[in-house]
């Protein structure tokens, strides 16, 4: 994956980014920039890639935007592993939706002026760093407009470019707590809560340990919806729909990873220090809960509304049903679906496919870095927490998971989103596929 001079990709790895084995190898496999770096290698000029409709658009450094140079270009990527590894980038290159688009920068300038934005310390206000992998910069985005222009001027000490630079006022994000009748069994999309705390949305049902002796079905939610944010459980027990019915006690906490600690380039140290306070990094907000009996479980299925903006359960189709969740990454451009329990149904377009974001758990934990977070425009608001992010076809009964949403950017609405494949590799269940007759 990451071309070096080692004999071991992993150690490559770990020494690249000053990481000892355990910690390496906890990220190497969903490390989206690590792909990216290794693709840049292996085909040089290439800068990005992101979807509009339906048509993949690599960007290349000094290429050129005619369709030869779109098909020589797309031939040379088919069968590249690391590039296969982005969500519907080797159907669009078997089907010829491609096309190239002129890009100012290669993608290893854009890794390298990240690396150094990263490395280098908070700066005022900050809420997230990623690429905008469309453009082709470096984005910070920021609490207000009064952090901008020093933030820039950070960057641009740095050697990065006016032109590879993205700077916006998201304002703070916050994590989504505050479909609620009572379900048996219980679908994903639907109102969960603790006894002391708003709502939040159960993602979906999960398996743990399938075709062992001791399988048992749980469900995944987000780990900020539990008593603290990571570190192994912590006691929290969750009722459907919420604490007030009787009988409604569902789950206890099982599964939540630990932080990855402060101290190293890829979780800085000096994002410990004020404003920003942070305890930590993880790669996902999500946590297991464990049923209490397996007949509370309705395993690989979605909680189906009216339509857009509906939180009524339609009655003629009450569920969609999961295929096989994806572990691509996703990029900018793809439509994803949300049904939570606040907004229901809900759906828009990846703009930013990884940025490094701040959650805010709940009291007495200080802010968690999340790494690698998606956005995306669908609209969400308090209670939506945890709920299944997805991919339809626009008209079947299957959908395909891809990721746990978690907060949103009050300035603009937008949300974020856990990818799947973070989830997966941090809880390490696998999600039901039981089939339901209707």
């Amino acid at each position: 994956m990451v071309v070096g001079c080692s004999d071991s990709p992993l150690a490559d790895y770990a020494k690249r980014h000053a990481l000892n084995a355990s910690a390496a190898s906890q990220l190497l496999p969903v490390d989206r920039d690590a792909y990216l770096a290794a693709i840049a290698e292996r085909h040089p000029g290439f800068g990005g890639m992101y979807f509009s409709q339906d048509t993949l658009v690599m960007r290349v450094k000094g290429g050129g935007a005619d369709a030869a140079a779109a098909a020589t270009f797309a031939e040379s990527m088919l069968g590249d592993q690391d590039a296969e590894r982005f969500w519907g980038v080797r159907k669009a290159l078997l089907d010829g939706r491609v096309r190239v688009e002129p890009a100012r920068y290669g993608m290893s300038e854009l890794l390298d002026w990240k690396a150094h934005a990263w490395s280098s310390g908070p700066v005022p206000g900050f809420q997230a760093l990623g690429l905008d992998e469309a453009l082709g910069r470096v984005f910070l985005a920021v609490e207000s407009t009064s952090d901008i222009g020093v933030t820039r001027d950070r960057l641009l000490t740095l050697g990065i470019p006016d032109d590879a630079l993205r700077v916006d006022a998201v304002g703070p994000i916050t994590p989504q707590v505050t479909l609620s009748d009572r379900f048996r069994p219980i679908p994903g999309g639907v109102k969960i809560a603790r006894a002391d705390q708003g709502a939040c949305t159960l993602t979906v049902d999960a398996l743990q340990n399938p075709g062992w002796p001791d399988e048992s079905w749980g469900f995944i939610t987000n780990s900020h919806c539990t008593h603290q944010f990571g570190n192994g459980p912590d006691g929290t027990v969750m009722y459907q729909p919420d604490d007030h019915e009787p009988y409604s006690a569902i789950a206890d906490e099982m599964a939540d990873p630990d932080l990855i600690p402060l101290g190293t380039w890829v979780c800085p140290a000096s994002y410990a220090e004020p404003p920003f306070y942070a305890t930590g990094c993880r790669i996902s907000d999500a946590a297991f809960f464990l049923y209490y009996a397996e007949g509370m479980a309705q395993g690989g299925t979605i909680a189906r509304t009216m339509g857009f903006r509906s939180t009524t359960v339609n009655p003629n189709k009450p569920r969609f049903l999961l295929t096989e969740p994806s572990l691509e990454l996703p990029l900018s451009g793809m439509q994803v679906h949300k049904i939570g329990k606040t907004t229901g149904w809900m759906w828009g377009a990846v703009t930013e496919p990884c940025m490094n974001s701040i959650d805010v758990p709940p009291a007495p934990l200080g802010r968690v870095m999340l790494l690698c977070q998606t956005w995306a425009t669908y609209k969400c608001d308090e209670g939506d927490s945890g709920a299944p992010v997805f991919t339809w076809d626009g008209s079947s009964d299957y959908v395909q998971l891809v990721g746990v949403h978690w907060g949103r950017d009050p300035a603009t609405g937008h949300a974020m989103f856990s990818p799947w494949v973070h989830v997966s590799f941090e809880i390490g269940s696998i999600v039901g596929t039981l089939q339901i007759a209707y």
